[in-house]
């Protein structure tokens, strides 16, 4: 990749999807104690959501490292 500016946007990201990815599995290994079966509804939606968006930003992670090893030209 030649473009310098794309190159620094490109690692940015990276940076920002790095801290998301560290909060939301900090999320995930928080435990809630659920008193009823809505509060524990509710804390699997929540982990299911988290792990969703984990993979999504894995994902994208991935896919932003490719681009930054494509050969420039």
């Amino acid at each position: 990749m030649t473009d310098n500016a794309g190159e620094m946007g490109i690692r940015e990201r990276i940076r920002r999807i790095d801290e998301e990815l560290a909060s939301l599995r900090e999320e995930q290994e928080r435990s809630s104690d659920p008193q009823d079966f809505g509060d524990s509804a509710t804390e699997l939606t929540r982990l299911e959501e988290a792990g969703r968006m984990v993979e999504t930003l894995q994902h994208e992670r991935e896919r932003l490292l490719r681009r930054l090893e494509e050969p420039s030209g």
